[in-house]
């Protein structure tokens, strides 16, 4: 088997002999092996999504009259690649034959040859020409995929409803097909349209073609104006109709008429025709624009809005009954912007007289808008400007004109980039200037209060980190201050309202400024410091989490082996003491055993041996007093071993004491940052304080209202005074609550320094 490596429809040749041999040969010569499977069959793939497209691709061609003529408002970029693409795809030889085809080339040129703006028309086309021959396939190549879709797809989306049907159908069409595309009021287009049934089909040559109530240009300036009368097109007989179709354009005859196109070709010799009605006029949105020529909508701003054959719309509806009001007119319209009427906001040009008129003959109004925010359509630009369905400074929206009872126009302004107007929820001039003053302030904020004390409480004892704990009033004060502060501001940004604080703001800020004023009147009163130094160690908060736990660690073991240390010496102590004492008290008894032995001998003495007597005494006297010596150095040493054993016992006391504190230390750097501010606000005496806790709940619960209510509805929320009432109870209970604890703290104190 021969394959050219050009035609279409050689890969699903070749896989279908790959079924029988193992080797096929080119016309180039050669073979392929197994082992060139793999490029074979990603070219399969490849000529298979070629195939899939090239319905698409085709019946493609049919919008290139439209677009020409200004029937659809698409992007520039889709306009110049469609244009671009069919010149690849059809490779005309000179201008006439690309306009014949429906090319712009206005749009290729400047796709191909941007930098060739001013060159002759004849020496350009042979530039283009050049530039075909080397980037044509390549740009096919990346073009017959998802940019073709997505030009065609955009293309559909602002076209005549009758070139989309049309489209639909050329694309599940079989064999020689024909289709009447609408260009214009004056303009209409025969596209013929052949899809190959299989592999080497020969292209169908047209045989007859006629058109009726349309004339192609020459033939018009030859004849004339026609009658209306079927006319031969002779131009088109035997003309080949390509995979790609075939595409010529007409002039109508009579604007209002029907026109009817018949063709027959070599494939299909009873033809085919097909019919198009005039050109109703449509009325729709086609522009909006602000003050400087963008498509933006912004509270505060003048909005233009361009609107096709509005007279003929509004007296339709007021034909159908339709109509708010039977003498509505144009200055009784309002924008709808997402499907949101505007109400209140009418033209300020509410005259019925169209402003421009545009060459095709539609009447077009301008329709002049000032945007503003009033109570009659606060809601709705609350659900517009919602800042919780996208958080971004614009974003784009859908936008017509219509009546209050929700009769609106059809529009151009779909929503869908790139068709779409931009709701600028911030303006961006205001916006970098609003978040440097409130980043700036909170920023500063957070590092005062973590460097300083300005929202700790001074009259508590330290944490572990030598530090005061935070107060949980003066934590309140903060966050009502900083949260009214930037609502405020990002309102004023969003809507330029600058009456929005509420009467319960301000009660809120009160309260709570009222509570910190209290606790602080409260802890001033207070006996004493509460022991604000404790014996902890010092550590170095610049440190991690991790290393500070470790030096403290290391510092627990020194004071554990200090501790086992002084019980040994105490035990050591306490041995020798015994030791000692006992062989003192054995002095003693030997004392006093010889002063008893001697009062004895004294009592065998006769009385009358006053000499003996007296010696004896003396001796007794002697032992006696050495009794009581001994009794003195026992008694001096059980004093000194009670004194060194209380000294002992004291180092013990304050190891453990010191044992403690690092337990705790270590304890509270264990746990995270977050962890230890919420135990700042919460606990007292190593424990949640209720009183305490029910005024952090309160506090975030209206705290997450506030800032809900001024997402969904651009307004800060106004509280009633029963729940005022609950936050104020909330703060005089925090504030009750700290009297007996400062008393009990402060007589603890007292009791420890008379110690």
């Amino acid at each position: 088997m021969e394959l050219s490596s050009g035609s279409f429809w050689a890969p699903l040749v070749l896989l279908r002999d790959l079924r029988y041999n193992s080797t096929i040969e080119f016309a180039a010569g050669g073979g392929v092996t197994m082992r060139q499977l793999k490029r074979v069959f990603l070219i399969l793939a490849m000529s298979l999504v070629a195939v899939q497209a090239s319905g698409q691709e085709g019946c493609g061609k049919m919008l290139l009259l439209p677009l020409h003529y200004g029937e659809m408002q698409i992007e520039e970029d889709d306009r110049a690649f469609l244009n671009t693409y069919y010149y690849c795809l059809q490779r005309p030889q000179s201008e006439e034959a690309a306009l014949e085809e429906g090319i712009d080339l206005t749009w290729v040129y400047p796709k191909a040859l941007p930098s060739e703006a001013d060159v002759l028309s004849s020496l350009k086309f042979d530039k283009l020409k050049a530039w075909a021959d080397q980037n044509c396939e390549t740009y096919l190549a990346q073009g017959s995929t998802t940019q073709l879709t997505r030009a065609i797809d955009n293309a559909l989306v602002r076209t005549e409803p009758k070139i989309g049907e049309a489209y639909e159908r050329c694309v599940k069409s079989t064999g020689v097909s024909c289709y009447a595309v609408p260009a214009g009021r004056d303009v209409v287009g025969l596209f013929v349209k052949w899809a190959p049934d299989g592999p080497g089909a020969a292209e169908p040559e047209i045989l007859s073609a006629s058109a009726t109530g349309a004339m192609q240009p020459l033939d018009m300036l030859d004849k004339g104006t026609s009658d209306g009368t079927k006319a031969p097109v002779k131009s088109l007989e035997h003309l080949k109709v390509p995979r790609t179709g075939l595409l010529r354009s007409f002039l109508r005859t009579d604007k209002a008429g029907d026109v009817l196109f018949e063709v027959k070709t070599s494939a299909d010799p009873n033809g085919c025709s097909e019919t198009v009605g005039p050109v109703v006029p449509r009325s729709r949105v086609k522009v909006v624009r602000d003050g400087d020529n963008k498509p933006n909508i912004k509270l505060g701003r003048h909005v233009w809005i361009d609107v096709e054959n509005l007279q003929a719309w509004i007296e339709g509806l007021r034909d159908q009954n339709k109509l708010p009001k039977p003498d509505a007119k144009v200055g009784d319209l309002v924008p709808f912007i997402d499907g949101v009427p505007l109400v209140g906001i009418h033209p300020i040009n509410h005259g019925d007289k169209p402003e421009i008129e545009e060459e095709s003959g539609a009447q077009v109004h301008r329709l002049h808008f000032d945007i503003e925010r009033d109570d009659e359509n606060k809601e709705e630009w609350a659900h517009l400007l919602y800042l919780g369905k996208k958080l971004s400074f614009s974003r784009p929206v859908k936008v017509t004109v219509g009546f209050e009872n929700d009769e609106t126009l059809d529009t151009l302004i779909t929503g869908e980039e790139p068709y779409a107007a931009h709701l600028k929820v911030v303006p961006g001039d205001l916006t970098l200037i609003g978040l440097l003053l409130i980043g700036d302030g909170l920023f500063l904020f957070l590092y005062l209060a973590w460097k300083t004390d300005v929202i700790r409480d001074t009259t508590v004892p330290l944490r572990p980190d030598n530090r005061s704990p935070f107060s949980l009033g003066r934590t309140q004060m903060a966050f009502w201050f900083f949260l009214v502060v930037a609502v405020y501001f990002g309102l004023w940004m969003v809507t330029g309202d600058k009456d929005t604080i509420t009467d319960s703001t301000v009660g809120l800020i009160g309260i709570s400024a009222a509570t910190a004023l209290g606790a602080a009147f409260v802890d001033a009163n207070k006996t004493s410091k509460n022991e604000k130094t404790q014996r902890v160690a010092q550590v170095d908060l610049s440190k991690r989490r991790k290393e500070i736990v470790e030096f403290l660690d290391q510092k627990r073991k020194e004071a554990v082996e200090s501790c086992e240390k002084f019980k040994k010496t105490l035990n050591e102590l306490t041995k020798g003491g015994k030791d000692t004492l006992a062989a003192k008290e054995d002095e003693i008894k030997r004392a006093e055993d010889l002063a008893q032995g001697l009062r004895q001998e004294r009592d065998q003495i006769a009385q009358d041996d006053k000499a003996a007597l007296a010696a004896k005494d003396e001796e007794i006297k002697k032992a006696e007093d050495l009794a009581q010596k001994l009794e003195q150095e026992r008694d001096k040493i059980v004093q000194g071993n009670l004194s060194a054993l209380e000294a002992k016992k004291q180092e013990i006391e304050r190891v453990n004491e010191n044992l403690a504190l690092l337990r705790r230390q270590i304890d509270f750097f264990c746990i995270p940052a977050w962890r230890r501010f919420l135990d700042d606000l919460l606990t007292e005496n190593e424990g949640i304080s209720f009183h305490k806790f029910q005024i952090f709940v309160w506090t975030l619960i209206l705290g997450a209202i506030f800032v809900f209510e001024v997402l969904n509805k651009l307004a800060i929320p106004e509280f009633n005074a029963t729940l005022l009432a609950i936050m104020g109870i909330s703060g005089g209970t925090y504030v009750g609550f700290k009297l007996p604890s400062g008393t009990k703290q402060s007589n603890s104190t007292d009791q420890e320094s008379t110690r």
